[in-house]
């Protein structure tokens, strides 16, 4: 259940397995998820329990790694935060990634810090992921889930486990209070070719990811449902973009350069949860509430998931 990164992870770890017969369920599908929109920067951001999302990052930046070698649209890029002064910068993730160190440049005053990670171009990895899955077989049914007695009635098949990456629809589907939904509002500008692959982490929210098909300023992380900004919510992200950025400014000007904005609702909760549960009449695997790392997470996820799966099937069979 879901067709964003996490859930087409899913079904490619799965389909490795000839044994498995795999159906994807989602009323929205790419280039329209919220996975579509992101960024695709690699880093841990907005997500607990420290411990899983350490070890699902790290493995997820290992298969990127692994990914761009291969010529999936990953890249390794620049990636810089700034640092004010005084302040100790030494997240636990620190160890996962290339080329840290600390940068003799200042930007407004501050210090800066600087690394190598992976920055993914997201729509063209999730149409070549889309691909892949159609030639192993994977199915892809247009269908929202509202509730799983639901779903079990209207589809004849029979289902041994079902796997949900419904993110932000488990408040509805589950009625799991602790889901609620994180707003991130991006600006999209050109691509801007003086940057590069480039990533840069300011104050205030305030970052800028260039890639060669599109650069991203943002941003915001308000517990909200607004789909449509206010034009004065796009300006100050701009102002806070340009004021760490200055290269973006062509002639003293960033409106020439604008495509749009996008607005996603990532699926925040206060600790991810990835578990089985056999309260319902088929097994499920939970993977939702991953916040805004579902790029940094979502292979050590899938192979969480595969792992539940196969123990569960393998034990019920015994």
């Amino acid at each position: 259940m879901g067709a964003g990164i996490l859930g087409l992870s899913c079904a490619w770890k799965l389909s490795e397995d000839p044994r498995y017969t795999i159906h994807i369920l989602s009323d929205t599908f790419t280039p329209s998820t919220t996975s579509d929109g992101a960024g695709g920067l690699w880093e841990p951001y907005e997500a607990q329990p420290q411990e899983l999302i350490s070890r699902w990052s790290q493995e997820t930046k290992i298969f990127l790694d692994k990914l761009e070698k291969e010529g999936w649209p990953v890249f390794s890029a620049k990636s810089e935060k700034v640092v004010q002064p005084g302040e100790d910068y030494e997240p636990y993730w620190k160890g996962m990634v290339r080329d840290w160190r600390k940068s003799e440049k200042t930007i407004n005053g501050c210090g800066i810090i600087s690394w190598t990670t992976p920055i993914v171009k997201t729509p063209q990895f999730m149409a070549n992921l889309m691909a892949l899955l159609s030639q192993r077989g994977v199915n892809f049914i247009n269908y929202k889930v509202k509730t799983i007695q639901g779903l079990l009635r209207l589809f004849p098949f029979k289902m041994d486990m079902l796997v949900n990456c419904i993110g932000l629809s488990n408040r509805e589907v589950l009625k799991d209070p602790l889901v609620y939904p994180i707003r991130g509002v991006l600006v999209i500008l050109k691509p801007q070719p003086q940057l590069g692959y480039y990533a840069i982490d300011a104050p205030e929210t305030t970052y800028v990811i260039s890639r060669d098909d599109l650069c991203v300023l943002g941003g915001t992380t308000d517990k909200g449902v607004e789909e449509d900004p206010a034009r004065e919510e796009l300006e100050e992200i701009i102002r806070r973009c340009v004021r760490w950025v200055p290269e973006l400014l062509v002639n003293g000007s960033i409106e020439s350069q604008m495509k749009g904005f996008w607005v996603g609702l990532r699926p925040g909760r206060q600790e991810a949860r990835l578990e089985l549960d056999v309260t319902h009449p088929v097994p499920i695997v939970h993977c939702y509430g991953h916040g805004g790392s579902g790029w940094t997470t979502f292979w050590g996820c899938a192979l969480d998931v595969n792992n539940i799966i196969n123990k569960h099937l393998t034990k019920s069979k015994i």
